[in-house]
């Protein structure tokens, strides 16, 4: 129940920061508006530059307003539920950590694919997922024999958010040929 309370509060500051800033525009826009007493003594070069200053706050009036529209009605907020629901029965693991989780999250920013195994079918089925880490690595080095590179770029290669977690939801080295 708490964790609910919590995400509700950030919504609601969310929601009210966001008011905030329409409300900071539309001052802004009404102070421009006020500032201009009388447009008979104004030089024309004072008159455009306060017409462009008034397009420009309403464009950002306008481009924050379908930013708040956007957060509210955003058509994936189904999906979005799902993977926080997803995220929740991983944290039940036994195995899983919260260092796995953050892991995960940056892997699959990575992936484009989007093929990349939860952390709880790795812990279920290590053996198969084992082996395709270690496809990975051969299918690495067969790229640095194309190129022609030398070995020791494996290591870099191997230094990604994906190798990262492999190795750690597997309990192995990132790169087993070391000693």
């Amino acid at each position: 129940m708490p964790k609910n309370k919590s995400k509700q509060k950030t919504i609601n500051k969310q929601i009210l920061d966001e008011d905030n800033l329409i409300d900071y525009y539309i001052n802004q826009n009404q102070q421009t508006t006020n500032i201009i007493p009388n447009t008979d003594s104004i030089t024309p070069c004072a008159a455009s530059l306060e017409t462009i200053k008034k397009k420009q706050l309403s464009i950002k009036l306008k481009n924050a307003i379908q930013q708040k529209n956007n957060l509210r009605y955003r058509p994936d907020k189904k999906s979005i539920n799902e993977q926080t629901d997803q995220l929740n029965t991983m944290m039940k693991h036994p195995q899983m950590t919260e260092q796995i989780l953050e892991l995960y999250v940056k892997a699959i920013a990575i992936d484009i694919s989007k093929t990349l195994p939860t952390p709880i079918e790795i812990f279920d089925n290590k053996e198969k997922y084992l082996k395709s880490y270690y496809q990975y690595i051969i299918d690495l080095l067969n790229k640095i024999k194309n190129e022609k590179l030398n070995i020791n770029c494996l290591d870099k290669l191997l230094d990604n958010p994906y190798g990262h977690y492999m190795t750690t939801c597997l309990g192995c080295k990132l790169n087993p040929f070391t000693k």
